[in-house]
């Protein structure tokens, strides 16, 4: 689990321990001085013998990888131009279930219809009203 704080505070904790162990402390002792496990303070003195002072710095941490790419998302689009009776749904608009259904169809991805509006949103699309029954939303480009 990543600790509290930001990148800078974090990269400052680890570059303090460094200077902290610089003065002879122990690292049992500077882990109680800075409020980390002693094992942590540890593995920041042995990465720092190695690799010097950028062995230190924070780290980007990319996250999930998406489920779309920009080339699906603008097929997506494409495709909620056309209108749901285009893929089979009876009269009236898109809702998100619809739309959550017509990406699984049409291209094997599952979405639950709870994150389908901060993803047509992602791709530009505004939200028209939501209409009380069913979820039901208007879209426009």
């Amino acid at each position: 689990m990543r600790p509290m704080g930001s990148s800078a505070v974090l990269e400052e904790r680890r570059q303090k321990a460094i200077e902290l162990l610089g003065q002879n402390l122990q690292p049992v002792e500077v882990a109680r001085m800075l409020g980390v496990d002693r094992r942590s303070v540890r593995r920041w003195k042995s990465a720092y013998i190695k690799n010097g002072i950028a062995s230190l710095k924070s780290r980007h941490t990319p996250g999930r990888t998406p489920k779309l790419t920009n080339d699906l998302k603008g097929k997506i689009s494409r495709r909620l131009e056309k209108g749901p009776a285009k893929f089979g749904f009876k009269e009236g608009p898109w809702t998100y279930t619809r739309i959550a259904k017509m990406i699984k169809k049409e291209f094997g991805i599952t979405y639950h219809h709870n994150y389908i509006g901060p993803l047509i949103r992602s791709m530009g699309w505004n939200v028209g009203r939501l209409k009380a029954v069913g979820r039901r939303v208007k879209l426009t480009a």
